[in-house]
């Protein structure tokens, strides 16, 4: 794949049509020796639009796409010569019809694209604000769409030929689009205007297709059920969050009620896992939304140095690892598949959750081998302690759902059961501590603000190390060591012991 991306990058821009058809011609026949992998045609035989194989290759096409509309071809609109054949670089035997796409100058968006143009600070004042405007009403019209099942009724793209070296964008019409979603044609053409118009979407003449972002979109994709959770989470709260401090103060909400979502539903009693357990199909979408956290993106393993918990498990202690709101297990699976050759024994594991979490993901466990030995024992964490005597107390993505005092009563009662060796893990986001004192923002620092800011309307905060050294020492505790993500994201490992005089460290 990069060697493909470095091809895509040196493709000539302008109108010397011919140099870019040769550079096309080689990105195809890259391309093709990708998709030729067994994994990858077995992906596309399948019609997985959300593999990550199918999902690279369709974004690999779209550029070549629109590198062939900045070759001179005129609005946008790519028409094959010949009706019966393919583009540059596919087996005669692989020609197909291909429907004309119109490509957007800005298809695909780099993620390398810098953080201040995405502000707005490089843009003049007024037109910064209107391009806050757009993003409204593209977060607006994509949740219309996603309600009106317009992205699940979009066909998603498919492999071409036996090769396997083509996948070709499909679309609809308008009018069979708006038939088959039962919306009036001339509102579904406006709605799509604003997606078509940031390249969400694809248009040809008269009709729509995917791009790589629109199949994010497809409700079995997991980004999709994170849209919905964001867009109420985010954009529904925000119009209850001026009342919400009027009534409770100018302050970051403190406890595990009274926060801004649970006031704007109208039940500010509950907590807001309370709420979002009240409908079964909600908490079905949070759980798809919450894959992504254990992605690639947001790395598991690889970020804490397990050497010296491997040698002690060695030694055949009873309890290493104790995984606090651990769920089904999903998290202690993924240490044990990494390190279970290499001492941790699934024996010696123990996943804290909820009461009426446990019966179920121990009945569950027992189909596992993974971590059919592992220990699930019921704990309430904002009232009880964990099990004493583990060496390493883990808390993936629970800390950043409460506040500062919640989280300081957390670790007291998981400090109760700390020997002198043993360890909390807290495995989070650790957000700049002075962001806006950089000279240009990074767009790593814009998503770390971004998450936090997310946050804050279920009484959440994403943390700066300074941040946790605070709440770690409300706690009796004090960090020890902090392990950065070695692949440079901002996500990390932060080691805490009991309180004691020394000096933490910090590793890469």
């Amino acid at each position: 794949m990069y060697a493909t991306q470095s091809a895509i990058r040196s493709v000539p821009k302008g109108n010397n049509a011919s140099n870019a058809i040769k550079s096309l011609i080689a990105i195809h026949q890259i391309t093709g020796q990708y998709l030729n992998k067994k994994n990858v045609q077995a992906d596309q035989r399948n019609h997985n639009p959300n593999s990550d194989h199918g999902f690279e290759a369709f974004s690999i096409l779209t550029e070549v796409k629109q590198l062939l509309a900045s070759s001179g071809v005129q609005d946008g609109v790519v028409t094959p010569p010949d009706p019966g054949a393919s583009l540059p670089g596919t087996p005669p035997s692989n020609k197909r019809n291909i429907s004309p796409l119109t490509l957007q100058p800005a298809a695909i968006h780099s993620s390398s694209r810098p953080a201040e143009e995405l502000s707005g600070s490089a843009r003049p004042p007024q037109e910064a604000i209107m391009g806050l405007f757009a993003q409204m009403s593209v977060a607006s019209a994509i949740n219309l769409f996603k309600h009106w099942g317009v992205f699940d009724a979009i066909p998603v793209p498919h492999e071409v030929g036996d090769a396997g070296a083509e996948i070709l964008a499909v679309g609809i019409s308008f009018a069979d689009l708006a038939k088959k979603v039962n919306v009036e044609e001339a509102l579904l053409i406006r709605i799509s205007n604003m997606l078509t118009s940031t390249s969400i979407l694809g248009r040809s003449r008269d009709g729509l297709y995917h791009t790589p972002t629109s199949l994010c979109l497809v409700s079995t994709h997991p980004m999709s059920a994170m849209f919905s959770l964001l867009h109420t989470n985010i954009v529904s709260v925000s119009a209850s969050l001026p009342s919400y401090f009027d009534t409770y103060g100018r302050r970051e909400p403190v406890g595990v009620n009274h926060v801004p979502i649970t006031f704007h539903e109208g039940k500010p009693e509950l907590k807001y896992f309370e709420l979002v357990n009240q409908d079964p199909k909600r908490m079905n979408e949070f759980m798809k939304a919450m894959s992504i956290t254990h992605s690639s993106r947001v790395p598991t393993t690889g970020v804490y140095d397990m050497s010296s918990v491997l040698s002690i498990a060695k030694t055949g202690r009873e309890t290493v690892w104790v995984d606090i709101g651990g769920g089904g297990g999903h998290i202690v699976k993924l240490f044990l598949k990494e390190y279970g050759h290499d001492g941790l024994k699934a024996s010696q594991c123990v996943v804290h959750e909820l009461e009426d979490v446990v019966e179920g993901a121990s009945k569950a466990a027992q189909e596992d081998d993974v971590i059919k030995d592992v220990r699930f024992l019921p704990l309430d964490f904002h009232r009880e302690s964990p099990i004493k005597g583990a060496l390493i107390y883990y808390l993936r993505h629970i800390m950043r759902d409460y506040s500062d005092q919640v989280c300081a009563n957390i670790l007291r009662n998981v400090a109760r059961s700390l020997c002198s060796e043993a360890r909390i893990l807290i495995s989070e986001q650790i957000t700049p501590d002075n962001p806006a004192m950089a000279s240009q923002p990074s767009s790593q620092q814009m998503y770390a603000a971004f998450k936090d800011f997310s946050m804050l309307p279920i009484g959440g905060k994403e943390r700066s190390l300074s941040q946790w050294r605070s709440v770690a020492a409300a706690a009796g505790l004090e960090i020890s060591r902090v392990h950065m993500d070695p692949k440079g994201t901002s996500h990390g490992v932060v080691e805490l012991k009991l309180a004691e005089t020394g000096d933490e460290k910090v590793s890469a």
